[in-house]
Formats: C-alpha cells, structure tokens, sequence
C-alpha cells in the first residue's frame, strides 16, 4: 500500500535471471494504469497514463537501448542513438522500463 504517489512512475521490469539470462517473456501493459486499490490517501494521483518505453536488445554482455516516446500529438517517436523517427508499429510487450505520467484528479 502506498500513502503517496509521484507525479511521474518508473516501473522497471526483470529482464535477466540471476545467471544473466535474458528473460524475453512478453507482458501485457496498459496505456492508463489505475493504482487506486493500492493507495490509501484520498489527494495522491492513481491513475498514470503511458509516456516512454526503454527497450533492451541484446545479452547481459552487451546490447543497445532504444526509447519509444510519446509525443504531444499522441504519437510514438523512436530514439535510437542519434536517429529519431516515427514508430511504425509500436509492441510495448518487450519492455525494460516504462514511464507514467500521473493524471489530473478528479
């Protein structure tokens, strides 16, 4: 339970075992995420709506991250290193990080 929630919620997900395998499994993960029967304060946000997503390809030896973000049109860019290009399918099931912006409450 949580008393308290931020403005901004950082959900990181496992992606290796603990002898470094990647774990590929698919999730699924909501756009809006509602924590409401989780918090305990009546003028905390519970309900997050999806920003950016980190994304891990490769081993736990090595790999490169690239970022899916939404813009303020509602639309998924993708930041790969020095490329920034509209995402063409977005699959949010292969995570590493994902990143919530608290809505206004109501």
């Amino acid at each position: 339970m949580l008393w308290k929630t931020p403005p901004l919620l950082i959900l990181s997900m496992k992606r290796f075992t603990t002898n470094m395998k990647k774990i590929n499994h698919k999730i699924q993960v909501p756009e809006t995420l509602d924590i409401s029967p989780h918090i305990l304060s009546n003028d905390s946000p519970t309900q997050y709506h999806l920003k950016a997503v980190a994304y891990h390809f490769g081993s736990y030896m090595g790999g490169h991250y690239v970022a899916l973000c939404r813009n303020p049109n509602g639309q998924w860019n993708v930041f790969d290193d020095e490329s920034v290009h509209l995402a063409q399918n977005v699959d949010l099931t292969q995570g590493y990080a994902y990143f919530y912006e608290a809505l206004p409450i109501s």
